[in-house]
């Protein structure tokens, strides 16, 4: 029994990881929308597009994984 991980556990992270996800994408959605973007907002948005790859990887997998049987 030790070897496993309750399924609500395993939901609760997907809820927080697609609630994260979500913040960076509005953070996304302004950049496209800020006319006036700087070097530095270029680099925040690539490293932001970076996490957000992460985060939905990681989603899929847990999401996979909750759907075998």
């Amino acid at each position: 029994m030790n070897q496993f991980i309750p399924k609500q556990k395993v939901k609760d992270v997907l809820t927080e990881i697609q609630k994260e996800y979500e913040k960076l994408d509005k953070a996304s959605d302004e950049f496209l929308n800020n006319i006036e973007k700087t070097v530095e907002d270029y680099v925040l948005e690539k490293e932001r597009l970076a996490i957000m790859q992460t985060l939905a990887y990681c989603r899929d997998n847990l999401e996979e994984l909750l759907e075998e049987k």
